[in-house]
């Protein structure tokens, strides 16, 4: 589908063997659609929604996607100012292919970004290279009340790119592979909330991977990491004017050191000691 402020409503199924084959397939700004039904796609390239320039757009998801080929998201969003609230399932077991992925329309998405993205969806990665949910977009929201568990390598549960960009994370996270990252953060005046349990399972998988300037993070929740060279928070050099909130009596636990980053980089407040 293509043009400008259409309007979709879907209620159905959908089963493809075949590669390069979408579900739904729709370029074009203030479209609303709203999905109910069950889909799957086995063929590689073959999102359930492939969405491209949506801008000012408006998505409401209550289905259960599921794909099993490579580089085939289960929802896939490029566009600015858009606002989509997820819920259902979302299953992926192919590389390269994330639950959601919503980045800004532009080059390098530094579009003007602004997407609001509320998922409360139960969201499953198996292969390697498959965040649970990824955002490139700058000055932007994302609400994650639904769990999300990922098993393969380089599998972030959130991944967050991109400046001025909000995360509450209220849904717990569990990833097994290793480098996997519980929740990474790159950016400056972001702000990153742990609400809910954080599990890491994986080799050099931090709860909290943290890169940038003026990043504030609550820790209201707990995190935990059992693999090695796994802190709850690692903050890459360069970094700085971070500050990390915890709640009182939160646990937080690693098989090393709790905290990996350069000195002075982190304001720790409230937190246990190790990690201040």
């Amino acid at each position: 589908m293509n043009g400008s402020g259409m309007a979709l409503t879907a209620d159905g199924s959908f089963d493809s063997h075949w590669s390069n084959s979408e579900a739904f397939s729709i370029t074009g700004p203030k479209v609303v659609a709203k999905i109910k039904g069950t889909y799957s796609s086995k063929g590689s390239n073959s999102e359930i929604f492939l969405l491209s320039k949506w801008d000012g757009a408006v998505l409401d998801v209550n289905a259960n996607f599921t794909t099993a080929g490579e580089q085939s998201e289960g929802l896939s969003i490029t566009g600015n100012l858009v606002k989509a609230t997820v819920g259902g399932t979302i299953t992926t077991s192919g590389a390269q292919s994330e639950g959601i992925s919503a980045s800004a329309d532009g080059d390098n998405s530094d579009g003007p970004g602004g997407l609001q993205i509320i998922s409360n969806a139960a969201i499953s990665t198996s292969n390697s290279d498959s965040e649970g949910i990824s955002i490139t977009a700058r000055d932007s929201t994302l609400t994650s009340a639904g769990p999300i568990t990922t098993s393969g390598g380089n599998s972030e549960g959130i991944s967050a790119t991109k400046d001025g960009n909000t995360v509450d994370a209220t849904g717990a996270i569990t990833t097994a592979g290793e480098k996997s990252e519980g929740i990474s953060y790159a950016g400056a005046r972001g702000k990153v909330t742990v609400g809910a349990p954080i599990s890491t399972k994986g080799s050099n998988s931090p709860g909290l991977l943290l890169s940038g300037s003026g990043i504030a993070v609550p820790i209201n929740n707990s995190i935990t990491t059992t693999g090695t060279g796994s802190p709850v928070v690692q903050v890459l050099d360069g970094s700085s004017g971070i500050t990390v909130t915890c709640a009182d009596g939160v646990n937080l636990s690693a098989a090393g050191p709790l905290y990996v980053g350069p000195v002075g980089a982190v304001t720790f407040v409230n937190c246990p000691t190790g990690l201040a």
